[in-house]
């Protein structure tokens, strides 16, 4: 895998980089999330905690991909500013073990649901 930064737009507003890259992989499959978030804190040279992955695009059949990435400065920032959402995905894919197996996604729970009035007796 071969990263190439294209673009980079420093942000002193929200205490961010904001990256553009380009990826080369070859013929082996669209690199996952954390191996892009490893070579951009590499190249970088900052923490993988501190870049956020915001997303890869892949045309059909390239062997490349379009990356953009938040670099942020320090964790409280990041974390005031990046989705719930994003931050979770985050903390669980730290969590899973690389070979182990994922965690069944927690069942819904039911929204409560109004009391059903019993069914009145048929009248003859």
């Amino acid at each position: 895998m071969e990263l190439q930064i294209s673009n980079r737009n420093e942000n002193t507003l929200l205490s961010r980089v904001e990256v553009s890259a380009r990826v080369e992989f070859g013929k082996a499959t669209t690199p996952k999330r954390e191996d892009v978030k490893a070579a951009l804190a590499k190249e970088l040279k900052v923490e993988p905690e501190l870049v956020m992955v915001k997303s890869i695009s892949t045309g059909y059949g390239a062997n490349s991909a379009s990356v953009r990435a938040h670099v942020y400065k320090d964790k409280a920032v990041m974390a005031k500013l990046e989705t719930d959402i994003a931050l979770a995905a985050k903390r669980a894919a730290k969590k899973t073990a690389p070979g182990a197996p994922a965690a069944p996604a927690a069942a819904p729970t039911p929204a409560a649901a109004p009391a059903t009035p019993a069914a009145a007796p048929a009248k003859k």
